[in-house]
């Protein structure tokens, strides 16, 4: 997999030496990593403590997950 960060010539040689001196996986974690933070983002303002709590029916899903004991109250 390979991403162009910008059109300019000497960003693609650099990026072409850094891969080549890092491996064959450095563009694929490079992506990875960026595709990581925004799932956990997207998770966070989905499943989050604070979202929770807004609700009636989240208040309840923390409720019963104190009362069973739960470590994590939702996600972190």
């Amino acid at each position: 997999m390979w991403i162009t960060f910008c059109q300019d010539e000497q960003v693609d040689k650099t990026i072409s030496l850094l891969q080549l001196s890092m491996g064959k996986h450095f563009c694929y974690n490079l992506f990875m990593e960026k595709f990581v933070t925004l799932k956990k983002a997207k998770r966070k303002r989905k499943h989050g403590f604070l979202v929770r709590m807004r609700s009636h029916g989240g208040q309840k899903v923390v409720k019963r997950r104190r009362a069973k004991g739960r470590a994590k109250l939702a996600v972190k």
